[in-house]
């Protein structure tokens, strides 16, 4: 390789690096302040601001230039009717809350937010809770925790240790003693 050919090749790596490599050239921090300044971002909707027992939401990006706003969808809760969303239907601002999902019922023609009950995580929940009544084992067996999603947490612990779990519960890598910010310092497939 003579030299002419090797600065064409640094070259070509140092412009590959700069241009795919580097982060966004065109959606930087600049852009967006520079965008919400000249355009502005609409408000979010109380149910995202206030984030309280009555009224709660998820924050998601919107779909303005380089996602330089946020927009809110509003948790509907359980028994209220919800969008299942077919191709051609507009976007909806409003989701089901954690531990719902949006049911098509035979008693009814529109959707509504029901309860997640068919996943292993809130099967084993709700055997706990009914096996708890008469008993008094929560010492020796936690509850399980589930995600909004009803898929199990992946972090689980009891008074000795904590390890980690895949979505359906069984246990993977990553376990370390009892600690009460293992949370915060177990990644557990994160």
């Amino acid at each position: 390789m003579d030299r002419l050919q090797l600065i064409l090749v640094l070259f070509s790596y140092c412009l590959y690096l700069v241009l795919c490599q580097s982060s966004n050239l065109v959606c930087t921090k600049e852009f967006c302040d520079n965008y919400k300044q000249m355009v502005g971002c609409p408000g979010l909707h109380i149910a995202c601001v206030a984030q309280n027992s009555t009224h709660s939401g998820t924050i998601l990006r919107s779909a303005t230039p380089c996602s330089c706003c946020e927009t809110c969808l509003e948790h509907l809760r359980e028994g209220e009717y919800c969008t299942i969303g077919w191709p051609g239907s507009p976007v909806p601002t409003s989701v089901c809350g954690p531990g719902l999902k949006c049911q098509l019922t035979s008693k009814d023609e529109h959707p509504i937010c029901e309860k997640i009950n068919d996943t292993e995580c809130y099967k084993q929940q709700i055997a706990f809770d009914e096996a708890n009544k008469n008993a008094s084992f929560e010492e020796l067996m936690g509850r399980p925790s589930c995600d909004g999603e009803g898929y199990f947490n992946p972090l689980k612990c009891n008074e000795e240790i904590c390890y980690c779990l895949d979505k359906d519960g069984n246990r993977i890598f990553g376990e370390i003693a009892y600690s009460e910010y293992a949370n915060l310092t177990m990644n557990c497939g994160k």
